[in-house]
């Protein structure tokens, strides 16, 4: 990264791409990184330039972050909206256990791995979640999907591809049920309606009822989601 990008922002990442038509910077919530975008012909004064006029943008974005989770002992994680404890049990065995009173998922092997199969499990979870939820809902608006992949994106909890691809945020799996619901309904109605129409709503409501209580919770809680791990 040139210098002078480093001295207004040292988290600040910066990207070149064909693609884009103008000069963007958003926030990584994972991270707190900040993205900078160059367009093809924009110059690196230009763009410092850009990044110095919306520090303080930066700034009150960060500063909004709910803090950061991480996957370690005494920390805790949601699960399917209910928070679990971390306990590092050496004599534990190599998939993390869950304990339900009080929750808690206890994980053994070396303190160095406890992040790692935190995160396994919380994947492998998420499948074993998602995969009966699109299954049920594709079979009552009557459309097939061509598979279904996990993720970790930036900016969705999921998306339908043309081809009939579902994918979808391993993080749903610390959301409540109903949210993960909402989220993989709006993805399969998108089998019948690839845009967001009337019609598209009319599946989407036919499956889970009214959405606009689960999109108020993802805009609420949603990064927090993003912020573990």
């Amino acid at each position: 990264m040139s210098s002078r990008f480093l001295e207004i922002d040292d988290n600040l990442i910066v990207r070149r791409s064909p693609r884009a038509r103008q000069l963007s910077l958003r926030l990584d919530n994972r991270t707190g990184a900040a993205i900078l975008t160059l367009p093809r012909g924009v110059s690196v004064r230009e763009a410092a330039l850009f990044a110095t006029e919306h520090k303080g943008w930066l700034a009150r974005q960060r500063a909004a972050l709910p803090p950061a989770i991480r996957l370690a002992p005494g920390e805790e994680v949601p699960i399917l909206g209910r928070p679990h404890a971390i306990i590092h049990d050496p004599d534990a065995g190599r998939q993390p256990a869950v304990e339900a009173e009080p929750a808690a998922i206890r994980v053994g092997g070396a303190p160095s791995e406890v992040a790692n199969r935190v995160r396994r499990y919380l994947k492998n979870r998420a499948g074993e979640e998602l995969t009966p939820r699109v299954a049920h809902y594709a079979a009552a608006l009557d459309v097939s999907y061509s598979r279904l992949r996990l993720n970790d994106p930036m900016g969705r909890w999921g998306s339908c591809s043309a081809t009939g691809t579902l994918s979808f945020s391993w993080r749903l799996v610390m959301a409540p049920g109903w949210i993960i619901d909402y989220v993989v309904a709006h993805e399969v109605a998108h089998l019948k309606e690839m845009n967001h129409s009337r019609r598209f709503w009319t599946h989407v409501r036919r499956l889970v009822g009214d959405p606009a209580p689960a999109r108020a919770w993802l805009g609420q809680q949603g990064t927090a989601l993003q912020r573990v791990g």
